[in-house]
């Protein structure tokens, strides 16, 4: 068995998580999260407020692809974009598709 760290939203009612790849150290989730948006009140305990509650478009209310807070996503020109955070996960190039 194998654990898989993870950070969530300590916001109510918030169903933002972020669980980098598998074999990510706490030092990697914590380094990868901050520099997708999520931040900590507390070091100790790591990120904490999800990149959609810090900028206010927040709480995550219903679970999609987004990689960064696992949030619904719309696709648009540019790529699948988070309702929430805003990230946007660009569109595979047509080439690599089968």
């Amino acid at each position: 068995m194998s654990v898989r760290l993870a950070a969530f939203c300590d916001t109510d009612g918030c169903l933002a998580v972020f669980a980098p790849k598998p074999g990510t150290g706490r030092g990697g989730l914590v380094t990868t999260a901050v520099r997708l948006g999520w931040r900590s009140t507390n070091s100790n305990t790591g990120p904490e407020t999800c990149p959609a509650c810090v900028t206010g478009r927040g709480p995550v209310l219903e679970r999609g692809e987004c990689p960064v807070c696992m949030g619904s996503t719309v696709d648009l020109p540019a790529g699948a974009t988070c309702h929430y955070c805003r990230h946007v996960e660009p569109h595979p190039d047509e080439d690599d598709v089968p």
